[in-house]
């Protein structure tokens, strides 16, 4: 006689709550980690003197599997809640592995679990977290959505008219200092006269919901950005912010949203090539900080470094491309409070150290947590955003039409 298969209502589990809920892969890389400790060396958490190590979270469930406990429920307090929250999902601990493991998915797969299922997180992150789930995006401020380009003539995305959605995303519109990046490209779009237009409708990709590690809050709002799109149209978008390319470009498409992505630091080097905008250069030392969500996510290195070169000097930092040191904001850190040094303390003292005349970054969290870092060291506003550079550096189109003649006479 056939034996039936039990029938059971058990709803599978939500993240990782134990090791036998991991995939093949990671099983494998807790099994090989080399305990060779790079990971931690690199870890902007661990450096800054931190609870996280990514090798101690490694060694930990590499001794758990080796003691068969692939259903011991403690396997994510053993690691820690607050352990697990430190990371800034930067991605430099995979960066250097040479045993290629993936401890930020370890972690991740974690974080999924804590906060789909359990319901925990740091109570920093609460209030950051309870917002997108009332408004849409994580901010408590008292803007409006329009107050980013008060006094500019910024155009409505027109469906089959427009040709890009200037995506603004959630810092821009509501903290006061990012919103100076906005108001920048508004200027070198306008120059330049590329059709774009903007939905203001539009709040947060949902990417700081994914980086806590609720994957249905993100796709709650992720849906309803993907309805607008579909409802206007949009088909290619340009962002100011890494994080909502990335969501985008990786987040998006299993979603069944496909669109054509550029940054905005790659559109101000595509136009300076291109012959689009003239810029006027000088002596200034400008150091890059490499974005982790632009650079070591999607190895977009070489882009920005190029725009600087077109209107100062590039100085490199100490860390830099690949091995470039977090700002601190990543994983929805920007909304938790820091134990230990604090890790944008830290990079704006590299960047203070090295003598730069402006600080440059392509991420308008970077940017804010620089800022804040840079006052320890001076009063002088030294931190800005790649697109107020080119902003500032703009000719007047008077200039640039002498600027033209004077190269097709050289030529």
């Amino acid at each position: 006689a056939e034996v039936e298969e039990e029938q059971t209502d058990e709803l599978p589990a939500l993240g990782t709550p134990t090791l036998g809920d991991y995939q093949p892969k990671p099983l494998f890389d807790f099994s090989t980690c080399l305990w060779c400790g790079r990971c931690q060396e690199v870890c902007p958490a661990t450096q800054t003197k931190k609870s996280l190590s990514p090798k101690g979270v490694m060694l930990t469930l590499a001794e758990m599997l080796e003691s068969g406990k692939m259903d011991d429920a403690g396997m994510i307090d053993n690691v820690g809640m607050e352990t697990l929250f430190e990371c800034r999902t930067c991605g430099a601990c995979v960066e250097v592995c040479p045993a290629m493991t993936n401890p930020l998915k370890a972690m991740w797969n974690m974080r999924q679990n804590l906060m789909m299922e359990r319901g925990e997180m740091p109570a920093h992150m609460l209030p950051a977290y309870r917002n997108m789930e009332a408004l849409m995006h994580p901010f408590e401020s008292s803007a409006s959505p329009s107050d980013w380009r008060e006094g500019l003539e910024v155009p409505e995305f027109k469906p089959g008219e427009t040709e890009y959605l200037l995506w603004i995303g959630c810092a821009v519109t509501y903290e006061d200092r990012a919103q100076k990046i906005g108001r920048a490209v508004v200027k070198i779009l306008n120059q330049v006269g590329l059709s774009y237009g903007i939905i203001e409708d539009a709040r947060c990709t949902g990417d700081p919901a994914k980086q806590m590690g609720d994957d249905y809050l993100f796709s709650m709002m992720a849906g309803a950005n993907i309805d607008l799109f579909n409802d206007h149209g949009v088909q290619k978008i340009i962002t100011m912010c890494p994080h909502c390319f990335n969501s985008f470009t990786k987040y998006y498409p299993p979603l069944g949203a496909e669109y054509e992505v550029i940054p905005h630091a790659r559109l101000l080097n595509e136009l300076i090539e291109g012959g689009k905008v003239d810029l006027g250069k000088n002596s200034e030392k400008i150091a890059y900080h490499d974005p982790c969500y632009l650079g070591r996510h999607n190895r977009i290195f070489e882009a920005p470094r190029n725009v600087i070169e077109s209107v100062g000097v590039l100085t490199e930092l100490p860390k830099n491309h690949g091995d470039s040191f977090c700002c601190g904001a990543g994983g929805g850190n920007y909304w938790n409070e820091e134990e230990g040094e604090r890790i944008n303390y830290t990079r704006a003292q590299e960047a203070f150290d090295r003598g730069a005349d402006k600080l440059v970054s392509a991420c308008p969290f970077c940017l804010l947590m620089l800022t804040d870092g840079m006052k320890m060291y001076t009063e002088e506003q030294t931190v800005f955003d790649i697109a107020e550079l080119v902003a500032e550096s703009l000719l007047p189109e008077t200039e640039q039409q002498d600027s033209s003649i004077t190269q097709e006479l050289k030529n």
